[in-house]
């Protein structure tokens, strides 16, 4: 039990979230936590899968939180799934000429764009209509052509395959995170383009410990000084900076604020990965905290788990939906978002 806020230096990627519980935030919620872990069966130095774990025997403040996530969409793999999320953008983008999507640039980013770069050609001859794009973190510091920069990922991996198709953004609707402070500032900038096309739909990647949007795992105990964030700068720790990138020369990153996605109508959890059945089970199970930022966007109403089976079953997801194609999870995805 942490009872200061302290950092564990080298060992910090180690002693995560799995292995410690805050007294900082929430401390009637961390005794029930403590009274629970206390007596879950478990072996020493063994770390306790979702499936493992006797729901039955939670108190009633540990027990599955009715409406989050408010959709599980679970697809038979990956590749489907991405391709719903894909449909989801588009759909989003056509009807949405006066707002912005805010694009993700975690490691599920990648397959989002593959999946849009699959469905693109059914939205021709514009699929993002005239929506602005915005990216949602970037290695502050670095010019946008550094190899660590991750709008240089964004451009390289979906707008520039999409301009060989002939189906790319216009530049006026490019407005992907700069590092680079310039007399254009990159905060200022954003917060305006933010504010002037409100986003309609943001998916967010969550790392298997809980960090979102460059908010660090262990970093915050207040919920309050985060959940309203705009653009801003995030300090990263050594073993964040590790985490999101080892040869990443700045330990800054700009974010869009957890604030904006909080605030965006579409808000879709990336779960593709079996390696996120874990944080996405605590998101989905258990109450929020500072210490792991990714489980305050369960703030969010009618935010969409978009995953896999493999990953709901893991997650110990009850309920969830399982479209019979990506075209259907995306009408579901929709449907929810309008609610």
């Amino acid at each position: 039990m942490r009872l200061e806020k302290v950092e564990p230096e080298k060992l910090g990627y180690f002693l995560n979230a799995t292995q410690w519980i805050d007294w900082l935030d929430k401390r009637d919620t961390t005794l029930d936590t403590l009274v629970q872990d206390l007596k879950s069966p478990v072996s020493p130095g063994r770390v306790l899968e979702p499936n493992e774990i006797d729901r039955t025997a939670l108190p009633a403040t540990e027990a599955p939180v009715e409406g989050w996530p408010a959709e599980f969409i679970a697809f038979e793999n990956e590749r489907v799934a991405a391709d719903a999320a894909a449909h989801s953008y588009f759909r989003i983008a056509q009807e949405s000429p006066d707002r912005s999507l805010v694009l993700p640039t975690g490691r599920a980013a990648t397959q989002l764009f593959r999946g849009m770069l699959r469905v693109a050609g059914d939205y021709a001859p514009r699929p993002f209509g005239d929506a602005r794009l915005v990216s949602d973190t970037e290695t502050f510091g670095v010019h946008e052509r550094h190899y660590t920069s991750r709008t240089r990922h964004v451009v390289e991996t979906l707008i520039e395959p999409l301009n060989e198709k002939g189906l790319g953004p216009s530049e006026s609707q490019l407005n992907l995170l700069t590092g680079q402070i310039t007399d254009d500032d990159p905060i200022l900038r954003t917060q305006r383009v933010l504010r002037l096309w409100p986003p309609a739909v943001h998916a967010v990647s969550v790392s298997p410990a809980g960090e979102v949007l460059g908010y660090e795992v262990g970093s915050y105990s207040d919920p309050e000084e985060i959940v309203s964030d705009g653009c801003r700068i995030v300090e990263l720790s050594e073993q964040g900076r590790k985490y999101i990138d080892p040869n990443q020369p700045s330990r800054s990153v700009i974010t869009v604020g957890l604030g904006t996605a909080l605030e965006s109508p579409g808000l879709m959890v990336l779960g593709f990965d079996r390696s996120k059945a874990r944080i996405i089970h605590q998101m989905a199970h258990y109450p929020e905290t500072a210490g792991i930022p990714a489980t305050l966007l369960r703030r969010h109403d009618h935010a969409v788990t978009v995953g896999t089976r493999a990953v709901a079953e893991a997650a110990d997801i009850k309920n969830a939906r399982v479209p019979a194609s990506a075209e259907e999870g995306c009408e579901w995805i929709l449907h929810r978002f309008s609610q």
